[in-house]
């Protein structure tokens, strides 16, 4: 996720992701800061390790990510769509 830093200071909550046949292994959060065109911008990444619970389908479905600018108590989310996936004996292939 990206913004202006003129925009705001935002923060964010971490995702409660619904799974099937998955189990959350790790969840981490970095930042950055970065020029673009001349202007100074801010990015948040997500990243989620998720470890395979048997072979046969699996999922992760629709999640959403909550922020706010604790200036003005504004806020709003990022919706993300569910994944459907294969599990295999020796790997996984996305649906």
């Amino acid at each position: 996720i990206r913004w202006p830093k003129r925009e705001a200071e935002y923060s964010f909550t971490l995702p409660q992701i619904p799974l099937e046949n998955l189990a959350l292994d790790e969840i981490g959060v970095s930042n950055e800061t970065f020029e673009r065109e001349g202007e100074e911008w801010r990015g948040k990444n997500f990243r989620v390790i998720l470890k395979t619970l048997r072979p046969g389908p699996a999922r992760m479905g629709e999640f959403r990510i909550h922020y706010i600018d604790p200036a003005n108590q504004k806020g709003g989310f990022f919706d993300f769509s569910s994944i459907e996936l294969e599990i295999n004996e020796d790997s996984f292939t996305l649906q």
